[in-house]
């Protein structure tokens, strides 16, 4: 058989790469030259500049109290971070989390939610009345522990099962039947109390499902109202979630566009909540950026951000929360804060992720997580809606779950890339009960009044205390734009007029705010 003729290409056709490169000499080397990163001709405008409904409300709250009249700024915003525990620091290890840390954060959320179980219904002994789950008992008995999965594949209404703690139940398993109850929502990990019946002891007929134990919201003292210039205005608060750029640029334009919207409105305090430079950026992975992710964030995020602080006063405050999917801090949750902003200490605040502050004087807490609580509940959660068919809503029921499990992230195990450390996860618990609750999500964003207080079918309950739950969605959209909220709070001045320096004077922030989602 005759072969087809081999030629070899001539040299100028070999690419220049593939040949082998003398290095250079010692102390020779030169600096690595520095690709520009990818920008748009200027004839070609992006997606972003093409926008046409800026501004435009998505969604809206007006409470009853609330008034358009805003005086102007007096004095100087105090913001103050409300701790559960130790929160991580720039110091704290991570990712060493062992099985026994596992364990020891799934113990102390049982009991932590069996100790408020048992003072919201004032069982006589406390936690001596709770019956260990897997006792068998032909009475009605209450007991609590955490849903989990008898498999490694999705909850259903059949694999449900109820784990005791190492204090109340040595840590046995029983099998959840739910045959009896006509409404119902779970997930893995929440924590919930159950009054039924065990004939058997490995099977616990539930009659009765309590799955929210909210930790009480926080109150001010009159005294404390009156001794702060804020009392009698009204408190502004931008929110914003990254990525702070689109995938066709680095020019981080929608971020620049947020801070000049911010210096027209000046608002008492502008949240933003990471990422600032997105891992998921297309842009990132394909190795063209020409800088280092932290001189990325300082030449753009952190220069505008200055530049915000410089032209509005330092009466203006500044919160930064990070994100997971920043790639030029600690991808680790809980997360701690990012790095000081050198000569803007005082005005900007770096948090740590979760976080809860609270406004002195305002009559305002407020709760922050970046990770996307909200997207991994309704992955996972299962739920019959009985009787209230039509008339539950899912995301209010989710955002309740979050605030009756008293942590900003109660999913266990938890979502596949959540970067979850065990050993620190006493910082997922929350302090109190947050006045305005900021859950960022790629879901749809909306502003909901939830009730405190819901029986496990969704349903409100006797007690009228609400929070204000707030998905802004994202700044960015891939190559167009997105949302950010826009709050007001009313202030306390009618409420102290007359009453004693010593009362505590209740928030009731869901009647004095109006927030808006507006395209940026």
């Amino acid at each position: 058989m005759d072969l087809p003729a081999m030629e070899t290409p001539p040299k100028e056709q070999v690419k220049s790469e593939d040949e082998p490169k003398t290095p250079a000499p010692p102390g020779k080397e030169g600096k690595a030259r520095m690709t520009p990163s990818p920008t748009l001709s200027s004839a070609e405008a992006s997606a972003f500049k093409k926008r046409t409904q800026g501004g435009f409300v998505v969604a809206s709250h007006v409470g009853s109290l609330v008034h358009e009249a805003r005086t102007e700024k007096k004095g100087t915003t105090e913001i103050e971070e409300i701790r559960s525990g130790e929160s991580p620091d720039e110091t704290t290890m991570f990712f060493r989390d062992r099985l026994s840390d596992k364990v020891t954060y799934l113990e102390n959320r049982i009991n932590d939610f069996a100790e408020r179980i048992a003072t919201a219904e004032k069982l006589p002994n406390g936690m001596d009345d709770i019956h260990p789950v897997s006792r068998a008992s032909q009475e009605q008995v209450l007991c609590v522990g955490r849903i989990c999965c008898d498999s490694e594949g999705k909850l259903n209404d059949q694999s449900v099962m109820l784990e005791g703690s190492m204090k109340l139940s040595n840590g046995a398993r029983v099998k959840l039947e739910l045959s009896k109850l006509s409404a119902f929502s779970f997930f893995p990990g929440q924590c919930v109390a159950v009054r039924g019946r065990n004939p058997s002891g490995h099977c616990l007929v539930a009659e009765e499902v309590i799955a929210n134990a909210p930790k009480p919201m926080t109150t001010t003292s009159a005294l404390e109202i009156r001794d702060t210039d804020s009392a009698s205005q009204t408190f502004h608060m931008m929110v914003a979630t990254g990525p702070y750029t689109t995938t066709e640029d680095m020019s981080f334009d929608p971020l620049d566009a947020l801070l000049k919207e911010a210096e027209e409105r000046k608002p008492d305090l502008l949240l933003l909540v990471g990422p600032f430079v997105d891992a998921m950026d297309p842009q990132l992975a394909n190795g063209d950026l020409g800088m280092t992710f932290d001189a990325l964030f300082a030449e753009k995020c952190q220069a505008m951000i200055a530049r915000y602080c410089h032209a509005v006063g330092g009466q203006r405050k500044v919160v930064l929360v990070p994100s997971t999917r920043d790639v030029m801090h600690f991808p680790v949750f809980p997360q701690p804060p990012m790095g000081k902003f050198k000569d803007l200490e005082d005005q900007v605040l770096c948090l740590a992720n979760p976080s809860t502050v609270k406004v002195r004087g305002c009559g305002l807490v407020v709760g922050c997580c970046s990770q996307d609580v909200l997207k991994h509940l309704a992955a996972t959660e299962i739920s019959r809606a009985g009787d209230m068919a039509g008339q539950t809503d899912r995301m209010s029921r989710l955002c309740s779950s979050i605030a009756g499990q008293a942590s900003y992230y109660p999913l266990f195990p938890t979502a596949r890339g959540c970067c979850f450390d065990a050993s620190l996860g006493g910082a997922l618990n929350m302090p109190a009960t947050p006045d305005i609750l900021v859950l960022p999500s790629d879901l749809a964003p909306f502003v909901k009044v939830v009730p405190l207080h819901q029986n496990s079918s969704g349903q409100a309950s006797s007690d009228q205390s609400s929070f204000v739950c707030i998905n802004p969605n994202r700044i960015t959209k891939g190559k167009s734009g997105g949302t950010y909220a826009s709050v007001f709070v009313q202030g306390l001045d009618q409420e102290v007029e007359g009453a004693p320096d010593s009362a505590q004077i209740s928030h009731a922030v869901a009647k004095r705010s109006k927030v808006e989602i507006i395209r940026i």
